[in-house]
C-alpha cells in the first residue's frame, strides 16, 4: 500500500516563522524608539541653539532689556538678570515657555562677565545635562 504523503505545516515551520516574525518586529521597534528618542533631543537642541541667537542678539542692542521684553512680552518677568556678577538666568518649561524657576525644566544661563564674547550655557535642571553651550573664552581655542 502506497502512504499517501499529508499536506500542510508543521509545528516546527510554524515555531520559525514566529521566531522570524519576533526577530523582524523587534528590530523595527527598536529601531523606532531610537529614532523618536533622536529627533526630541535634536528638537530640543535645535530650540536652545535658536533661543542663545536670540539672546545674544538682544544683548547686543542698544537696550539688552527692552530687547527681552520685545522678545518675550510679559514673560520677560521670569527672567533674572544679576547686573553685579552679569548672569542672565532664563528658565523654560516642557513646553518651551519662559516661566518661573520652580517647576522649570530647562535652564538657559548667559554670562556678560567678558563684554566682548558672552557665554551661554543650556542644560537640563533635572539631571544637570548640557543641552548646549556657546561662547566664552575658549570658543576660539
Amino acid at each position: 500500500m502506497e502512504k499517501k504523503r499529508q499536506r500542510g505545516v508543521t509545528l516546527l515551520e510554524t515555531v520559525i516563522a514566529l521566531a522570524l516574525i519576533v526577530i523582524v518586529t523587534g528590530t523595527v521597534f527598536v529601531t523606532c524608539n531610537v529614532t523618536l528618542r533622536s529627533q526630541a533631543q535634536s528638537k530640543i537642541k535645535n530650540f536652545f541653539i535658536g533661543e542663545t541667537e536670540n539672546v545674544v542678539m538682544c544683548y547686543y542692542s542698544d537696550d539688552f532689556e527692552s530687547a527681552l521684553g520685545l522678545l518675550w512680552g510679559e514673560s520677560v518677568s521670569n527672567v533674572k538678570f544679576n547686573e553685579e556678577t552679569g548672569n542672565l538666568q532664563i528658565y523654560y518649561s516642557e513646553d518651551f515657555e519662559v516661566t518661573q524657576a520652580d517647576g522649570a525644566v530647562y535652564l538657559l544661563e548667559m554670562n556678560t562677565k567678558d563684554i566682548g564674547l558672552p557665554s551661554v550655557t543650556c542644560t537640563k535642571i533635572s539631571s544637570g545635562t548640557l543641552i548646549y553651550s556657546y561662547g566664552g573664552a575658549n570658543e576660539n581655542a
